[in-house]
């Protein structure tokens, strides 16, 4: 049976309970009402939570080098981007180690090679590190069944940064909610704390995720 990896930050640990903060390093799947465990009862798949919380878009990529080696063809790669400007974990050790960028950026040397182009635009909702993140990963996954996705609404593609025009046409169809579940949400009301999903939140993201699933028949 195939498996669902889901990388990010605290949205997909299952951030947004009352004092969930308190319960980092209990769960090794994430929260247990987090949306990629909600996924996990809709589909009847194994999830493989790997949302750190105040991840940054770097070490997400670094995440998924480092479990590329297990992945097989017929498992499925979500991965929702945080905020481009993040740039390390702030809240202590989080529950699995968490590579550093320069770890990222050794491995990741030769797959860059020709990706990066020397014109690439960057403004002040997009860091190179962030750019180098998310293509090197389309480069690394694009043999998978995979999707992008944002928790942000300031992160989008069309005014962020351009990679390269080609890279970015072959995968159009990889992404799902551009402008972030944060907007989504936050017109329902089902945003907690500090910009977090609340319980409906994360059962939103959840039912929107497994739709999106189903589209790309990936289920």
């Amino acid at each position: 049976m195939s498996s669902i990896w889901i990388y990010g930050d605290s949205w997909v640990y299952g951030a947004g309970e009352p004092n969930w903060i308190k319960t980092l390093n209990t769960y090794t799947n994430g929260q247990p009402n987090s949306w990629p465990n909600r996924l996990a009862t809709i589909t009847n798949k194994e999830i493989i939570n790997r949302g750190v919380p105040s991840n940054n878009n770097l070490n997400i990529a670094a995440n998924i080098l480092q479990d590329s080696v297990n992945f097989s063809k017929k498992d499925i790669i979500i991965v929702m981007w945080t905020c481009p400007s993040r740039f390390s974990v702030m809240h202590g050790e989080p529950r699995e180690s968490t590579p550093d960028s320069s770890f990222f950026l050794y491995k990741t040397c030769n797959i860059m090679t020709g990706i990066i182009p020397h014109n690439i635009y960057t403004n002040s909702n997009m860091d190179i590190n962030t750019a180098i993140a998310m293509s090197s990963t389309l480069s690394i996954l694009k043999d998978f069944n995979f999707i992008f996705t944002s928790g942000f609404t300031n992160f989008t593609i069309e005014n962020c940064f351009l990679i390269v025009d080609k890279l970015i046409n072959e995968n159009s169809n990889k992404w799902c909610y551009r402008q972030g579940f944060q907007k989504v949400l936050h017109t329902q009301k089902l945003i907690r704390d500090c910009g977090h999903p609340n319980i409906k939140g994360h059962q939103l993201i959840a039912f929107l995720m497994y739709k999106e699933l189903i589209k790309r028949n990936f289920i």
